[in-house]
C-alpha cells in the first residue's frame, strides 16, 4: 500500500446498527431534515433522533452530514421561511402615553396583540445607544408563547431603556403581576439591574441558588452570554420554533435568524447588515436575542417570586433599610 490513508465519511444510514431498516424517502416539505424535496434513508432510528432533537439544523449539520444543503445556518431556513408565512404580519407602531399604547407612524414598540389579563415575560438585548446597533426588547405571552410587541431604538441609551422597560412591564404588560424581566448582562447591560432599582423594579431575573431552602437573590442578575450559554439560548429557540411552542409574527425578526450562521471557530452569531427600519448602522441579530430570552424566561417565570420584604414606611425596618440588606445577602 502506498500514500495516505483517505477518510470516507458514513452517514447514519450506512451504519451496521442504526442503518437496520432503512428506506428512501423524500421530504417533501422539509421537516424532517431542514430541506424540502431532499432525499435521505429513514430509519427507526433516525425517526427517533428527529423526535428527541427536534431541530432540523441539528439533524442536517450532525446526523445527516450534508454541510451543503444544510449550509452554516444555525436556524432552519425551511422552518423560519414557513413561520414567517403563515405568522407574519405588520404591527402597529407605538408610544406608551399615560400608561396605554398610542399609535404613531415612528413608534418604538411594534404591537400585535397585548390579550387583556395575560402575564408577560419582557428580555433586553441591550445596546450602546450610539446607533451602531439597536437595542431591542421582546415580549411574549407565558401562556401561549406569542410575541405580542417589541421595542427597537439604536438611539437609547441603557438607563433610558431601563425607565421605557420598567414603565412597559407595569403598565400595558401588566397582568396578574408586572412583567417578568431579564435581559443580557455583557457590555451595555452591565449597569442594568442598577437602572432597574432606582426604578423600584424587582421583578427581575436572577442566577437562582437551586437547592437551598429559597431561591434568595446572588448579586448575579441578568443573563450572562458566552459561547456555551449562547448556543444553548438560541438551541432552546430553534426547537420551540421547530415545535411551533411559539408563535413570532416579526418578519423582521424572523428574517434575522437566517442571519445567524455557524462561524469557523465553532461559535453563532449573525451577518452584518443596515437595519433600514430603525436607522442603525449594523444589525447584530437583537431581535433574535430578545426572543431567545424570552424562550429562556418563560421557562424560568414559574421558579420566581418577588420575596424581598417589605416595611411598612416609618417602622423600624423601613429606617434601617432591612430589605436592601436582605436583598444583598447570598442565598
Amino acid at each position: 500500500m502506498h500514500g495516505a490513508p483517505s477518510s470516507v465519511p458514513l452517514g447514519d444510514g450506512d451504519h451496521p446498527h442504526k442503518g437496520n431498516g432503512r428506506v428512501g424517502m423524500k421530504d417533501e416539505d422539509g421537516d424532517m431534515t431542514g430541506t424540502a424535496g431532499r432525499w435521505f434513508w429513514n430509519t427507526p432510528w433516525f425517526e427517533r433522533q428527529v423526535a428527541r432533537r427536534g431541530d432540523v439544523a441539528d439533524i442536517g449539520q450532525n446526523i445527516l452530514i450534508d454541510h451543503t444543503t444544510s449550509g452554516d445556518l444555525f436556524f432552519s431556513s425551511s422552518s423560519v421561511s414557513r413561520h414567517i408565512q403563515n405568522h407574519g404580519k405588520k404591527p402597529i407602531r407605538c408610544e406608551i402615553n399615560k400608561g396605554q399604547f398610542e399609535e404613531t407612524p415612528a413608534g418604538r414598540w411594534y404591537v400585535w396583540s397585548v390579550p387583556e389579563m395575560d402575564n408577560y415575560v419582557m428580555f433586553a438585548d441591550i445596546a450602546s445607544g450610539k446607533g451602531s446597533s439597536n437595542s431591542a426588547v421582546g415580549v411574549m405571552s407565558i401562556s401561549d408563547g406569542t410575541i405580542v410587541a417589541e421595542f427597537v431604538d439604536p438611539f437609547i441609551s441603557p438607563h433610558d431603556l431601563a425607565e421605557e422597560v420598567s414603565l412597559a412591564g407595569r403598565t400595558v404588560f401588566s397582568g396578574s403581576d408586572t412583567a417578568f424581566v431579564g435581559w443580557e448582562v455583557n457590555g451595555p447591560g452591565e449597569a442594568f439591574y442598577e437602572d432597574m432599582r432606582r426604578q423600584d423594579y424587582l421583578n427581575v431575573y436572577y442566577q437562582r441558588s437551586v437547592g437551598q431552602k429559597t431561591d434568595r437573590a446572588t448579586r448575579s442578575y441578568g443573563w450572562r452570554s458566552d459561547r456555551r450559554s449562547k448556543r444553548i439560548l438560541l438551541s432552546a429557540l430553534s426547537r420551540a420554533m421547530v415545535r411551533n411552542e411559539i408563535t413570532v409574527h416579526s418578519e423582521a425578526g424572523l428574517k434575522e435568524m437566517l442571519e445567524y450562521v455557524y462561524f469557523e471557530d465553532g461559535s453563532i452569531g449573525p451577518g452584518t447588515m443596515r437595519d433600514e427600519r430603525t436607522g442603525a448602522r449594523e444589525s447584530h441579530g437583537d431581535r433574535v436575542i430578545a426572543y431567545a430570552g424570552c424562550v429562556f424566561l418563560r421557562g424560568e417565570a414559574s421558579h420566581f417570586d418577588i420575596v424581598v420584604p417589605k416595611f411598612v414606611r416609618g417602622t423600624m425596618g423601613d429606617l434601617m433599610k432591612h430589605s436592601e440588606v436582605w436583598e444583598s445577602m447570598d442565598g
